[in-house]
């Protein structure tokens, strides 16, 4: 089947720059054009999809999310659910995640391998929802921050690693700052050095990535030297972590609109005013202006939910609106930079002949208006249609 689509507006991402009067033709699951309508005839046999004044850009992706919770679930809950709730409340999240736009999504930590079963209902067609790009199981210290069991040393890490890549996983993600959001923890360094650089030379033997949790500069500034590929929210990074990062050629990846958040945590920082006051806080206060800083010296970044599910849109806006990034980079912190950030830029992240026909439009133009992100009308992943779903 081909499909021609028509927009007054087309950001392919391959640039900052917008193609006015623009065509995207797709066949099967792959890009066969994206351009100016003039250089390229509408296929005889194609159905034509005519969008008007909307925007066609790349399909959306949430560099870092989790499956069941929407935000973090409440800390101090005594009952974790079973699998068929985890499973059910996954399959809602997606749901709304891919009916706002995120074709997309690198999953970075869940207990017990609860993703596995999500990852191929969705490969498989069984239920509708963003491509999923796994961790399996988050590595964490076991006085450190994480559910379910903890791992101590460089052999349990080891092992754990190599479980996780059995189990399908696509990334490593190690817990490298600890919290204090669970009795008994410590917001410091969760790991030593030893313990990380092991699950780095673990997972760059098969030539998987890791992803680091770390909120400050000492944990950043190691995770770095190790091999940590993606640094993950990072809001207390200092110019020692941005020169680090450059040095490194490593990603920073950001959520935003999570700790600016006035709700979706107040639960826990009523029942823990230590997690409020000594962690979370603190973080609220400095990370705006640091992703700034970061990226205007040049760091890569991309951006992520942290689990805010069908709120990529807002981590968009906030960037614009209160970290003041042009709107342009916090784009393309969601399509072409997250692409590359989760090393599937080779299929997805940019309209490009030959790639996944990942599509979706907005009404209006997001360079001028930030907040049209919200409003996503049609919605492409590999070529077939989503948009005509229901929110659940």
């Amino acid at each position: 089947m081909i499909t021609a689509i028509k927009s007054k507006y087309l950001f392919t991402a391959t640039s900052t720059g917008v193609i006015e009067d623009s065509l995207v033709v797709v066949e099967g699951s792959k890009i066969v054009y994206a351009g100016a309508a003039s250089k390229s005839s509408i296929p005889l046999d194609a159905k034509v999809i005519d969008l008007g004044n909307q925007m066609v850009m790349p399909g959306l992706i949430d560099a870092h999310t989790h499956l069941p919770q929407i935000g973090e679930r409440l800390i101090y809950e005594s009952m974790t659910p079973g699998q068929g709730t985890l499973a059910l409340e996954a399959t809602r999240n997606i749901r709304r995640d891919l009916l706002s736009g995120v074709t997309t999504m690198r999953v970075l930590g869940t207990q017990n391998f609860d993703d596995i079963p999500i990852v191929h209902a969705v490969r498989n067609g069984i239920v509708p929802g963003p491509r999923l790009l796994t961790a399996t199981r988050h590595i964490h210290a076991s006085n450190g921050h994480g559910y379910g069991k903890g791992y101590d040393g460089s052999d349990e890490i080891r092992r754990a690693v190599r479980e996780n890549l059995r189990a399908g996983a696509d990334v490593i993600k190690i817990m490298a700052t600890g919290s204090v959001d669970l009795y008994g923890g410590h917001f410091c360094q969760e790991y030593s050095r030893e313990e990380m650089e092991t699950a780095v030379i673990e997972a760059n033997r098969v030539g998987k990535r890791v992803a680091a949790h770390a909120i400050r500069p000492p944990e950043i500034c190691e995770c770095l030297e190790v091999g940590v590929k993606t640094i993950e929210h990072g809001h207390m990074l200092d110019d020692s972590c941005i020169e680090k990062l450059l040095e490194h050629d490593a990603w920073l990846v950001g959520t935003l609109a999570i700790v600016l958040d006035e709700d979706v945590l107040s639960k826990d920082l009523e029942a823990n005013p230590d997690f409020a006051n000594i962690e979370w806080f603190p973080r609220r206060r400095v990370a705006a202006d640091n992703y700034r800083k970061a990226i205007e010296a040049g760091v890569k970044y991309a951006s992520g939910t942290d689990a805010m599910h069908g709120d990529l849109p807002t981590e968009i806006e906030k960037l614009v609106t209160v970290a003041e990034v042009p709107a342009d980079t916090a784009i393309l912190s969601v399509t072409r930079n997250a692409a590359d950030a989760c090393d599937v830029l080779n299929l997805v992240g940019t309209l490009e002949v030959g790639k996944c026909a990942d599509i979706i439009s907005v009404k209006g133009n997001p360079l001028e208006n930030i907040n049209v992100m919200h409003d996503v009308d049609l919605i492409m992943k590999n070529g077939r249609r989503y948009d005509h779903l229901s929110a659940i």
